[in-house]
C-alpha cells in the first residue's frame, strides 16, 4: 500500500479557489460531481484591474443571470475593510463568469479576504451548492513573491512518546531496586528484570539492601513530638497542616470509556456503572448479580462519572470530506465535519455541545490493515459547538463540530489513503473515524463496607473498629481497615460543559477527597479536608490515613462541625482502588457491568492518567518547612511581582505602587504566556484580579496593564551559499527568525516567550540564529534599531536594551508593521 503523499496547489489558492474548510486534500472532486447536478458553484476567482474588478468563474453558466451585486458579500481584512460591491453581471465573453465591480480607491491589505454568495433572506441562493459558494482570495496576488507555487509541507506529525518517569525520591529497598532496574532497562534494550539469576539483578539487590539500611538510619526517628521525628502518617500530616502544607493521599486515575452500541436509541447508562477487565465470560457485558460474586477480587475496575444516553448512530461516525479524497485532519485542528449516521430500526446519530468524541485511526495509512492502526493516533475532544446541515451533492446530513483550542489535535490524522501506489483510479480506503457514546470514568469500585456503630450503641465491636474499651462519651474516632480508598478531586460535569478534556482528566491530589459515604438514616455525612471552616451543625468528617492504609475518622466537637452522638449508627460505603493501579494502558477495560441491551463492545481507547501515589512522608518533611516560608501577602512591589508570577497564565510581571490621589494603587504589568494582551483572553483579567486579591493589603487597589511593547526594525543582508535556492533559504530564515512555533515544536527566535521585561536583544545572537539556517553563507546587519525612533547607535553597540516595563517585539507581519518588521535582502545562491 502507498503512504499518503501531497501535491501542491498554491497557484489555485493565490487566485482564490473554493476549497474544503477543515481539511487539506489532494484530490478535489467537488467540481466533477456538480457538473451533472442542477447545482452550480464557484470554480475560482481572479483579481483584475489592480483590485477594482473581480472575475468570479463558476463551474457552469447555470443560474448566473439571477445574481447581482446584492448577492455578493466580501469580508475579511486586518488593516482595511473590504471594498464595497457596486455591481455584478454576467460577462459578455464568457457566460460562466460573473464580473464584479468594486468601489475604486478603497485600499486593501495583505490578509485573506472571503467572498460569499448570499441570498437576500440569508443562506445560499437557490441553485447553488452551499459548500462551493465561498472563496478565499487576496488583493495582493500581483505583488512579487520569492516562493515557489508548490507549498512544502512537513510530514504528518506523530504524537510524542513520553519518557519514563523515574522516582528519584525512593528511600526503601523496593524503591531503590525498582529505580536501578528501571535505569538499566532504559540503558540496555531487551533487559528483563524478572530473572532473579541474572547477574545484573544479583548486583542490584545487594546495592538496594545497603541503600535501604542507610536510608533507615537517616530516617529512624523515635517519636511524634515534631514534624521531623514523627513516624505516624497522621502526625506528619497534622504537623504539616500547621505549616500550611498538604500531605495528600494521592488521587485516582481517569479515562474515557468508548461503547459500541447497537440497541434502541435513548437507553440511559447510569452514572457509577462499573467497567472492568474481561473475565472468564467473554461477552462485553456482565450481569450485576454475577459480578457481585467476583467484585471483591476484580483486579481493575473503573466507574462512569456521569449518566450517558446511548445512540446506535454515535458508535461510529465517518468524517465527511465534501466529496474530496485523500484528506487529513491537520495538526492543531479544532473542527471537523461528521456524517449523521442512520441505523436500521433506529434514529440518526445525535451530537450536542458537551459530548465527548474520540478521533482515532482505524487502519494504517501505509498498509491499510486495521491491525496496524496506531494507538498513538487517538485523541479525545469535548465538543463546544454542533451544527447540523445538509450536503445536497452527497445527499447526506452532516454535523459540523468544533472543540476548544485546549483539545486541538496533537498530530496529523490521515482520513483516507490510496489503495495502491500504481493504481490512481482505485478508491482510497478509510483510515480514521470518530467514535461517540464516550463517557468519563474514574478508577475504583464502590463496595458496602459495614455498619458502623459508636460504643454506646454496641459493645460487640469487630477488629475493624476501635477496641471495646473505647469510652462511651467524648470524641469518637473509629478506625476503618477498608483497603486503599479511591480519591478524586470534585468535578461537576453537569455544570462544566465548557471544560476541555485536559481539565476533566486533571485530578489534583491536594484537593482529592476519599470516596467514603456515611449515612445515619437521616442525613449523609460529608467528607472534608479539615473542619476549620465547618459550622457547629455541619455534618462533616475528616478521614485521616495511617501508614498501613487504614483510615481514622474524625468528627467535629460541636464548635467546628457536629459531633457524633452516643448511640449513633451509620452505614459505610467506600470506593476501593489503589491510585497507581488505575494508570492502565489503552484497550485494557473490556467489560461493563450493566443490564442495558445492545452493547457490542466496550473499551478505553486512551491510556488512563492522573493516578498519583500518596505523598511520601520524607518528601513532606523536606517541603513542609519551606511551604511556611512562602509569602502569602504582598506589600512591596517585588511582593506583587512574585505572587503574580505564580499564576500559570503569567510568564513574568512588573509592579509599580503609586498614590493616585485617593488611595494607593498597585499597577501590575503582565507578560502573558504565549504573548498577547490580557484583554484578548476572555475572563483573564477577572481571574488574575481574583487571584491577586487575597494577597493585597487593605486600602491598596489593583490595576492590571499589558507590558509596553517595543517594536523593532531589522534589516539583514544575507549571502546565500552557492547552489542553495534563495527562495528556500528565505523561507527558512523567515520561519527561524519569526514569532511562531516551528514544526519541531521549538520556538522561533522572536517568539513572545523568548523575551520578557527588560530582556535585551544582542545582535550576535540574532546573526548566530540566522547563520544556523542551512544555505546561509554570511549575514550582515544593515539596520538594527527601535522602529519609529531615530538611530541611537544600537547597530554600533550591537544590543538593544528595553526599559523595565518594556518588552521587545518583532512580529514581521506586513499587515501590522507597527509590531516590528524585518527586511531580508538575499544575495547569491541560485
Amino acid at each position: 500500500m502507498a503512504a499518503w503523499a501531497e501535491a501542491g496547489n498554491d497557484h489555485e489558492r493565490a487566485r482564490g479557489t473554493a476549497m474544503s474548510e477543515h481539511y487539506q486534500c489532494l484530490t478535489g472532486r467537488r467540481r466533477e460531481k456538480l457538473m451533472p447536478l442542477p447545482l452550480n458553484g464557484i470554480d475560482y476567482l481572479e483579481v483584475v484591474n489592480g483590485g477594482v474588478s473581480l472575475r468570479l468563474v463558476f463551474v457552469k453558466p447555470d443560474g448566473l443571470a439571477t445574481l447581482d451585486g446584492t448577492n455578493i458579500a466580501i469580508t475579511g481584512g486586518v488593516r482595511y475593510p473590504p471594498p464595497d460591491v457596486i455591481g455584478a453581471g454576467v460577462s459578455a465573453t464568457d457566460p460562466s463568469v460573473l464580473e464584479i465591480t468594486l468601489q475604486p480607491g478603497q485600499p486593501t491589505d495583505f490578509s485573506t479576504y472571503h467572498l460569499s454568495l448570499v441570498a437576500p433572506g440569508g443562506g445560499t441562493p437557490a441553485g447553488f451548492d452551499p459548500e462551493s459558494a465561498h472563496v478565499a482570495f487576496s488583493f495582493k496576488v500581483d505583488c512579487p513573491s520569492p516562493f515557489d507555487c508548490q507549498e512544502v509541507r512537513a510530514e504528518p506529525v506523530d504524537p510524542a512518546v513520553p519518557a519514563p518517569d523515574l522516582d528519584y525520591g525512593s528511600r526503601d529497598w523496593q524503591g531503590f531496586r525498582r529505580l536501578m532496574l528501571d535505569r538499566i532497562a532504559a540503558l540496555v534494550p531487551g533487559f528483563a528484570d524478572d530473572t532473579p539469576v541474572d547477574h545484573l539483578v544479583a548486583l542490584v539487590e545487594p546495592l538496594a539492601y545497603v541503600a535501604d539500611h542507610f536510608s533507615y538510619r537517616l530516617d529512624a526517628l523515635a517519636n511524634e513530638t515534631d514534624l521531623f521525628r514523627a513516624r505516624s502518617r497522621i502526625s506528619v500530616a497534622r504537623h504539616a497542616r500547621l505549616l500550611d502544607y498538604e500531605v495528600h493521599e494521592g488521587a485516582n486515575a481517569r479515562t474515557f470509556i468508548e461503547i459500541d452500541y447497537a440497541g434502541p436509541d435513548g437507553a440511559i447508562l447510569p452514572a457509577g456503572t462499573p467497567v472492568t477487565v474481561r473475565g472468564d465470560d467473554r461477552g462485553p457485558t456482565i450481569d450485576p448479580d454475577a459480578f457481585a460474586e467476583r467484585a471483591p477480587f476484580a483486579p481493575i475496575t473503573f466507574e462512569t462519572m456521569q449518566a450517558l444516553t446511548l445512540y446506535a448512530g454515535n458508535s461510529r461516525l465517518a468524517f465527511h470530506t465534501w466529496s474530496d479524497e485523500r484528506c487529513l485532519l491537520p495538526h492543531g485542528a479544532t473542527a471537523a465535519s461528521l456524517r449523521r449516521v442512520f441505523t436500521a430500526g433506529a434514529s440518526a446519530a445525535e451530537l450536542a455541545a458537551g459530548d465527548f468524541l474520540v478521533l482515532r485511526e482505524i487502519a494504517s495509512p501505509t498498509t491499510g490493515l486495521p491491525a496496524d492502526a496506531s494507538r498513538l493516533r487517538r485523541h479525545a475532544v469535548r465538543l463546544t459547538m454542533v451544527k447540523l446541515r445538509n450536503d445536497p451533492v452527497e445527499g447526506v446530513d452532516v454535523y459540523d463540530v468544533e472543540w476548544g483550542a485546549s483539545d486541538a489535535l496533537p498530530f496529523d490524522l490521515i482520513l483516507s489513503a490510496d489503495a495502491a501506489a500504481d493504481d490512481a483510479a482505485a478508491a482510497p480506503f478509510i483510515c480514521a473515524e470518530a467514535r461517540g457514546n464516550v463517557v468519563l470514568a474514574d478508577h475504583g469500585l464502590t463496595l458496602p463496607v459495614r455498619d458502623l456503630a459508636s460504643p454506646a450503641a454496641t459493645r460487640a465491636l469487630t477488629p475493624q473498629l476501635d477496641p471495646p474499651e473505647a469510652p462511651e462519651s467524648g470524641a469518637w474516632n473509629p478506625l476503618l481497615l477498608v483497603g486503599p480508598v479511591s480519591r478524586a478531586s470534585p468535578l461537576d460535569l453537569s455544570a462544566a460543559t465548557a471544560l476541555p478534556v485536559s481539565a476533566v482528566l486533571a485530578n489534583d491530589p491536594a484537593a482529592a477527597l476519599p470516596a467514603i459515604t456515611l449515612s445515619d438514616g437521616f442525613k449523609p455525612w460529608v467528607s472534608r479536608r479539615d473542619l476549620f471552616s465547618s459550622e457547629r451543625f455541619d455534618r462533616h468528617f475528616v478521614a485521616e490515613t495511617e501508614n498501613d492504609g487504614s483510615l481514622r475518622l474524625r468528627f467535629g466537637d460541636d464548635i467546628m462541625g457536629q459531633s457524633a452522638e452516643p448511640g449513633l449508627s451509620m452505614k459505610v460505603t467506600a470506593r476501593i482502588g489503589a491510585p497507581l493501579d488505575g494508570n492502565v494502558g489503552a484497550d485494557v477495560l473490556a467489560q461493563m457491568v450493566t443490564r442495558v441491551p445492545g452493547i457490542r463492545a466496550v473499551t478505553n481507547p486512551l491510556t488512563a492518567a492522573g493516578g498519583v501515589a500518596p505523598l511520601d512522608l520524607k518528601r513532606a518533611r523536606i517541603e513542609a518547612p519551606r511551604a511556611f516560608m512562602v509569602q502569602e501577602r504582598a506589600v512591596t512591589e517585588l511582593d506583587y511581582v512574585e505572587v503574580a508570577e505564580r499564576h500559570p497564565e503569567v510568564a513574568s510581571a512588573r509592579a509599580q505602587i503609586r498614590w493616585t490621589g485617593s488611595w494607593r494603587t498597585a499597577f501590575i504589568y503582565l507578560d502573558r504566556v504565549g504573548g498577547g494582551s490580557i484583554e484578548t483572553a476572555p475572563g483573564l483579567r477577572a481571574r488574575i484580579l481574583a487571584y491577586l486579591d487575597r494577597f493585597r493589603l487593605c486600602g491598596v487597589d489593583l490595576f492590571l496593564r499589558d507590558a509596553i511593547p517595543v517594536p523593532l526594525e531589522v534589516k539583514l543582508a544575507v549571502c546565500v551559499a552557492p547552489g542553495a535556492l534563495r527562495a528556500t533559504v528565505r523561507q527558512r530564515l523567515e520561519q527561524r527568525l519569526g514569532s511562531g512555533v516551528l514544526t519541531d515544536g521549538t520556538l522561533a527566535f522572536f517568539h513572545p516567550d523568548n523575551f520578557t521585561f527588560g530582556s535585551p536583544l544582542h545582535l550576535s545572537r540574532l546573526i548566530a540564529a540566522a547563520m544556523a539556517v542551512p544555505g546561509v553563507a554570511s549575514v550582515t546587519a544593515e539596520t538594527f534599531r527601535r522602529r519609529g525612533r531615530a538611530d541611537q547607535g544600537e547597530l554600533a553597540r550591537g544590543v538593544i536594551v528595553p526599559a523595565d516595563f518594556e518588552i521587545l517585539r518583532l512580529d514581521s507581519d506586513p499587515n501590522v508593521p507597527e509590531n516590528g518588521i524585518m527586511d531580508l535582502e538575499l544575495r547569491g545562491g541560485a
